[in-house]
């Protein structure tokens, strides 16, 4: 059309210049201010073309924009759906072998479509096969240990059959074959009767009686012992049983109690046991390092109408040897900040969550440990959905806790494992972090990949941290195994009446971590602590935690 206008006009100025010398100057000027208007109309037209050119440029500019957004979202998708599935699976997300194939594809029936490239991808995995020595039959059988009583059951032949069938005479003794058997007796009751003789003065009986007292016990009047107590705590708190099963189980060795009973002791013994929670709290305040960590955990509230509160266990171990875990109904800051006040310790090992902000905040002296098993769980879990680029991190990753298993096994102190650290580890995390700028930018911000290696960058101060000082670990996952059997009673048990029982629920478990971190019999030692408590005169509770008693727990055991 524009091409047409320019003909049209051209042809005009030469009609002009051909008569030329008949025309007016009116007439001049009517025919320039139409080739004018021309000209305008002419170029508006080319402008609206060029408009519309760039304006058509920019939409087709927004439609490769949303393919692109659309196929990294559909591509994000894919490898989120390949990890739940592995999730769904069961399978250990952070041990290195990876699924076979087929297994991903039970779910291929319910229209789930894995089509990123580096889910077709093969999976070869290669390992090298060493044939097992056969052992001789001795071997393969357990020794039963020594300290386990033994009730011997003697099998002899009858007498007639000591002689020798040929020559009559008796048949001498080589020796005795020995064959052992593990059994087991079940829980055997007893009643504790105490009789206490009553004496009065003939001539003054006005004196009144006289006669021993009672011993303090945990619940006074009450029918329980302490070791019923202590049993009562070790089927729930570390065998994981709910209350319910318990009085079954004692039911079937004639004692029948009622779950509220038993539910009342539990209390009371968290009651009489809150003396020692202070005095793990006043512990892990005066500790170098703490670790931190929380788990949901459900309790019904009364002011909820009976509905479950899903509130949280906050964990703290100071100097790996003293547990605290500590109910609320929330998972803010406040609880940490309140917990913590007061603290001297030195270092806060978290797995980076923002509630521990403000605590590091308020305590400008406490310094932030990151935890590597948190930045290697990410990668783990995005090699296991197919991406190859996370291998070279979890390679680097295993080096930094190879040096960590040399430091162990050779007990290292904490200054030759520092110095461990600076000549092993830092060139390690140093090529961690060059790795991580170099590839960041090839890796989508939602992606598996992507998440993994802004988590490390963006914990990257806290995560070097441990390589600073000897004493403190690689990761936070003392405090993690300690609250593993938090989850497991959770399944069992599934939510706690009250908050009350939450607390109790709480202490109990510290405990019994605290006994392992010590080393220590948790069911002996809970025995004895129940007996010891009600009548203890000491001045400092921190006397009756497990890592005082460790070594004085098999004589108590002996007392009546």
């Amino acid at each position: 059309m524009i091409t047409h206008k320019r003909s049209y006009l051209c042809g005009q100025m030469n009609d002009v210049l051909d008569n030329l010398e008949s025309l007016g100057a009116e007439d001049l000027r009517d025919i320039i201010r139409k080739i004018s208007d021309e000209l305008d109309r002419s170029n508006e037209a080319l402008f609206a073309s060029e408009n519309a050119r760039q304006s058509n440029d920019e939409k087709l500019r927004k439609a490769n924009d949303t393919i692109r957004i659309a196929t990294d979202t559909i591509r994000v998708a894919n490898l989120q759906i390949k990890l739940l599935l592995l999730k769904v699976l069961g399978i250990n997300l952070e041990r290195r072998k990876l699924p076979m194939p087929e297994m991903l594809d039970l779910f291929a029936g319910a229209g789930i479509e894995i089509t990123t490239e580096a889910a077709q991808q093969p999976v070869v995995v290669t390992k090298e096969v060493k044939p097992r020595a056969k052992r001789k039959p001795e071997e393969n059988r357990q020794e039963l240990p020594a300290e386990l009583p033994r009730v011997v059951k003697m099998l002899d032949v009858p007498e007639e059959e000591k002689v020798c069938s040929e020559t009559g005479k008796p048949l001498r003794l080589l020796g005795v074959a020995v064959t052992e058997m593990l059994e087991i007796e079940a829980p055997k009751f007893y009643v504790v009767r105490y009789e206490r003789p009553q004496y009065v003065c003939v001539d003054h009986p006005e004196e009144g009686v006289c006669a021993m007292s009672l011993p303090n016990r945990i619940i006074p009047k009450g029918i329980a012992g302490e070791s019923l107590l202590a049993f009562i705590l070790t089927s729930k708190f570390i065998d994981h049983m709910p209350l319910e099963r318990i009085c079954t189980m004692l039911e079937r060795s004639g004692v029948t109690l009622s779950r509220k009973t038993v539910s009342d002791w539990v209390i009371s013994c968290g009651r009489s046991l809150e003396p020692l929670r202070l005095a793990l709290q006043r512990k892990i305040l005066e500790s170098r390092i703490v670790n931190a960590d929380e788990t949901t955990y459900k309790v019904i509230q009364n002011h909820n109408k009976g509905k479950p509160v899903n509130g949280y266990l906050w964990g703290f171990v100071g100097d790996r040897k003293y547990l605290l875990f500590e109910w609320n109904d929330g998972r803010s800051s406040s609880h940490p900040l309140a917990f913590l006040a007061g603290a001297s310790c030195e270092w806060l090992q978290t797995d980076a969550y923002s509630g521990y902000g403000p605590v590091l905040a308020a305590y400008p002296s406490m310094l932030a440990v990151g935890c590597w098993a948190h930045v290697r769980r990410k990668f783990a879990e995005t090699e296991k959905i197919g991406e190859s680029a996370a291998k070279p991190y979890l390679d680097l990753i295993a080096e930094l806790y190879a040096v960590e298993k040399e430091i162990r096994e050779k007990k290292f102190s904490a200054d030759d494992a520092l110095t461990l650290r600076e000549d092993k580890s830092l060139p390690i995390l140093a090529s961690l972090i060059a790795k991580a700028n170099h590839e960041k930018s090839s890796h989508l911000p939602k992606s598996p990949m992507g998440k993994a290696i802004a988590y490390m960058e963006n914990h990257w101060e806290a995560l070097i941290a441990y390589a600073t000082d000897g004493d403190v670990e690689i990761d936070n996952n003392i405090i993690e195994r300690a609250i593993r059997p938090v989850a497991l009673g959770r399944k069992n048990w599934l939510f706690s009446g009250s908050d009350t029982g939450a607390q109790t629920a709480a202490l109990v478990i510290s405990l019994v971590g605290t006994c392992k971190l010590c080393n220590v019999d948790p069911a002996k030692y809970l025995r004895n602590v129940l007996r010891i408590l009600p009548n203890f005169k000491g001045e400092d509770y921190a006397d009756l935690l497990p890592d005082v008693l460790a070594n004085t727990l098999d004589e108590l055991d002996k007392l009546p």
